[in-house]
């Protein structure tokens, strides 16, 4: 994605999902089938080329996979969603993945980054449907398009047998 105008970054970034968002790993256990789908959106965005690991430039936010690619230019932003409690409609769980699609909006209005790649791996296909027309929507509003103007539009793929990836 890259941007086109200007976002809910400002009222995302003062709400209280944001604060949330500022945790670290260390402030929750995770479970094995989290930690599994976290592992295969990491290898999935090195594959992609993104082989840098980076969070140092999201004013705190920590979503499940930053990586960075070799220029420094392009970053993928990732995070592991279980079917069972994180889905779009579930409380809260939308509203912090806006705030990581508004981290990077801010981070390709400010010219710190020339754009990248936001996905979202799940464990149920239908769910990860539903994440990509939310997800579209979500990065809509951030007046994201890719390279030549196109408004967003996330796809899905299959990426194992458990693990399903909305991505744009």
């Amino acid at each position: 994605p890259r941007s086109q105008g200007v976002g809910e970054e400002a009222s995302v970034m003062g709400s209280s999902v944001f604060r949330k968002m500022q945790l670290t790993a260390e402030d929750g256990a995770e479970s094995a089938a989290h930690r599994r789908l976290r592992r295969r959106l990491d290898g999935w965005a090195e594959s992609l080329g993104f082989s840098e690991r980076e969070a140092e430039r999201l004013r705190g936010i920590k979503p499940d996979v930053v990586r960075i690619d070799e220029s420094g230019q392009w970053m993928f932003v990732g995070d592991a969603a279980m079917a069972d409690h994180e889905r779009p409609d579930a409380p809260g769980v939308q509203e912090r993945l806006a705030a990581c699609a508004a981290e990077l909006a801010f981070l390709i209005r400010t010219e710190q980054i020339a754009g990248g790649r936001f996905a979202i791996a799940t464990d149920n296909e239908k769910i990860a449907g539903k994440w990509a027309k939310v997800m579209t929507q979500v990065m809509k509003r951030q007046g994201l398009a890719d390279d030549d103007g196109a408004a967003p539009s996330f796809l899905v793929k299959r990426l194992s047998p458990k693990t399903w990836v909305a991505y744009w």
